[in-house]
């Protein structure tokens, strides 16, 4: 008899301490999302972020919607669109050609190889700027990136007569036309 109450004694302990344990670990209400974001949830923050010139909070948000997709390319445009704006060019060029290796997506190509050809002319590869502008306009010859309206066929032709001239191609700057009526940002293309 002895030994069934020390049985008892100890299941009983036991089941206290499992319940305990249980209890202690649920919160009502913390840290447990009723409805989790998903990768287009952080996209469409991110673009809104973005939009509003709120580059921190956008990149963040993108890098959350790759975390959860990581072959989303939309994710990496809004990515490389982002870091150029923050002035990592670098890392932009390597968003931007992630995109490029998982989307063939017409509209999404001209919107890398447009970015491309910022990063390049802001620095100073004028051999690569002409070669992402010419792209982005030979896909789309009235380029006007969705999210930033300052970015378009313009913009591109900008980067390609600087970029003639950078390199001493006067002809095809010339060519190329409207040097001073683009509709880019002051200090966007430098």
């Amino acid at each position: 008899m002895l030994k069934n109450s020390k049985q008892n004694a100890l299941l009983a302990v036991i089941a206290i301490v499992t319940l305990t344990s249980l209890a202690g670990c649920y919160r009502k209400g913390k840290n447990i999302p009723v409805n989790p974001p998903t990768e287009s949830t952080y996209l469409v923050d991110a673009w809104t972020s973005f939009e509003s010139g709120d580059f921190t909070a956008a990149a963040q948000a993108f890098k959350s919607s790759k975390d959860r997709d990581a072959l989303n390319p939309d994710a990496f445009l809004g990515l490389g669109w982002t870091q150029a704006r923050l002035l990592n060019f670098n890392a932009a060029v390597s968003s931007f050609r992630i995109m490029q290796s998982i989307s063939k997506d017409p509209l999404l190509e001209a919107d890398a190889h447009a970015g491309l050809a910022m990063c390049f002319a802001a620095m100073k590869n004028d051999d690569s700027a002409i070669e992402n502008a010419q792209l982005a306009l030979q896909m789309q010859p009235s380029y006007k990136f969705s999210h930033d309206t300052y970015v378009d066929a313009k913009a591109l032709n900008i980067v390609l007569a600087r970029s003639y001239l950078n390199k001493g191609d006067y002809l095809s700057a010339v060519q190329v036309g409207e040097i001073g009526r683009a509709s880019c940002r002051e200090g966007w293309l430098i």
